[in-house]
């Protein structure tokens, strides 16, 4: 059964090859012709198939009319809105947040949209509404750990410095870069408490924003941790034991702050990743 799924996608990489660059016109991201283009292209492209790809009924392609062409064009229009809301974070990052969100949509090919007007939207002031969809752990599936880890850390580093609340370690991705956005636009300091989604043992948690966040090193300091935690992942492929206490030192590396570590070793155990350091840190200091 192997062989046969390999012979298909043999065959249809094949198949995709003899379209040179011209399969750019309808696939890619970056094509810039109209929807009407694209779905004559696509229809001539799903009429050659190989005969082994389309007798198969466990793939079906997601590019089917023009109505699905349109919702190409929407997804592009709400990616470039995306990266602006938030362009203080690494635009690699941004991205693979965003595929993950458009993968859905394609997948719920009969959901309304039109939640993506809010979830994209840039705030201009605090009062503004918006929304975020929860995707940190499908990401997590999808074996993006380390950037999820890395970019948490980054932004609650953020958050500690412009809150003073250390309980900030605990939050989860879509949190952080909501709470980080909201308070940028922010203008009057301190801010009002603002209620958030906490994953300690409180049941709720209420932030305020003592200055404006400083995000300039934020890019910085998530490449910093990503290529650490990269780095581990490759000793761990060479054999080397797993030991999630590296991780933390990782991501804290400052020894002076035990209730960082604590916070932070909470977060990690959402991914399964357990350590006492973060107790035994906190110990002594009572």
């Amino acid at each position: 059964e192997i062989a046969s799924v390999e012979k298909t996608l043999k065959e249809l990489r094949e198949y995709i090859s003899t379209f040179g660059r011209s399969i750019f016109i309808a696939f890619s991201d970056k094509s810039k012709y109209p929807a009407n283009i694209k779905n004559a292209f696509n229809d001539k492209f799903i009429i050659g198939l190989p005969e082994s790809f389309r007798k198969q009924k466990e793939v079906e392609p997601l590019l089917l009319n023009i109505k699905d062409f349109k919702r190409e064009e929407y997804l592009a229009q709400k990616r470039f809105l995306f990266q602006k809301k938030y362009e203080f974070m690494p635009q690699s990052f941004v991205d693979i947040f965003f595929d993950e969100l458009a993968k859905n949509a394609r997948m719920a090919k009969d959901t309304d949209l039109s939640v993506l007007d809010v979830v994209c939207r840039k705030r201009v002031n605090p009062a503004d509404g918006s929304r975020i969809i929860i995707l940190r752990d499908r990401l997590a599936y999808n074996n993006y750990k380390p950037e999820i880890l890395a970019m948490e850390q980054a932004l609650a580093d953020v958050m500690y410095e412009t809150t003073k609340d250390v309980r900030v370690y605990n939050l989860k991705l879509e949190t952080l870069m909501d709470k980080t956005e909201l308070f940028r636009v922010a203008k009057d300091f301190p801010t009002t408490p603002t209620p958030c989604v906490y994953n300690g043992e409180d049941t709720s948690l209420a932030l305020t924003a003592y200055k404006r966040p400083n995000t300039a090193r934020l890019k910085q300091k998530y490449q910093e941790y990503l290529a650490e935690l990269k780095d581990y992942q490759a000793e761990i492929k060479d054999n080397k034991p797993e030991n999630y206490n590296e991780v933390l030192f990782i991501l804290n590396p400052k020894t002076e702050e035990p209730m960082i570590d604590l916070y932070t070793g909470m977060r990690m155990a959402s991914f399964g990743l357990n350590t006492n350091v973060g107790k035994a840190k906190i110990n002594p200091v009572s």
